[in-house]
């Protein structure tokens, strides 16, 4: 319906999918050619090995797997989830599956969903933030970037 509407064309419904394939490749594509959040390579060298690291994200589990292993990441994570996995299913499962204490965790996020997934499961929360710094939760910490989350995460776990 949106091809007809924005372009005037009829689309058979194989066409559509393949607009689609092509449409993902190209965001994956996009993604993986990005510049990283700036101190994320040094933030996740320094935890590797120090605690189990978990991601989740609503973006889907085989293009975030795609992702995070051409960026050179995958191997940072314990395990990773994607959609359709939602986040308070995924932290709910790695709380249990690897007996680890809600009030000895936390969760780093830049949404809304992030922060409302770390509350409804009993976990902290650190807010990345952006340029714009704007906070729009009551996260435990709030930083621009990933350069300052070493002194945050030891400030909100209690180990400063």
């Amino acid at each position: 319906a949106i091809i007809k509407e924005v372009l005037g064309l009829y689309e058979p419904d194989r066409g559509v999918a393949k607009r689609v394939e092509e449409y993902g490749k190209l965001v994956v594509n996009r993604v993986i050619s990005a510049p990283e959040i700036p101190g994320a390579r040094v933030a996740l060298t320094a935890l590797e090995g120090e605690m189990p690291l978990f991601a989740a994200s609503a973006t889907p589990g085989d293009e975030l797997n795609r992702i995070l292993t051409a960026r050179g990441d995958a191997h940072f994570f314990t395990e990773i989830f994607g959609w359709p996995v939602t986040k308070k299913v995924a932290i709910t499962s790695v709380l249990e599956q690897y007996s680890i204490d809600p009030a000895k965790s936390v969760l780093i996020g830049d949404s809304i969903q992030d922060f409302e997934a770390a509350k409804s499961t009993g976990i902290r929360f650190i807010l990345v933030s952006g340029k714009n710094g704007h906070s729009f939760c009551d996260a435990d910490a709030v930083i621009e970037d990933l350069t300052t989350l070493l002194p945050a995460l030891a400030q909100v776990a209690g180990t400063e």
